[in-house]
């Protein structure tokens, strides 16, 4: 955000790389077919959620919007 991004997504503690590969991957997708950040992000985490591999909230629940959310 400092160096002029408008936003970032982050984690606030260290998660699994499958499980971030995943959301990653599934907010890219979202943003893609037109949803705003928030959104993205809100259905990135709930397919984390119905995954059995990844539906503890340690995979899910440490990410962030930080900056323009919209």
């Amino acid at each position: 955000v400092k160096s002029g991004a408008h936003s970032v997504l982050a984690s606030l503690w260290p998660i699994n790389d499958a499980a971030t590969a995943q959301l990653v991957a599934e907010f890219y997708k979202q943003l893609a077919g037109g949803q705003g950040k928030a959104k993205a992000l809100r259905a990135a985490q709930l397919s984390l959620l119905r995954d059995p591999r990844f539906e503890h909230p340690n995979n899910w629940a440490a990410f962030v919007l930080v900056g323009d959310w919209r």
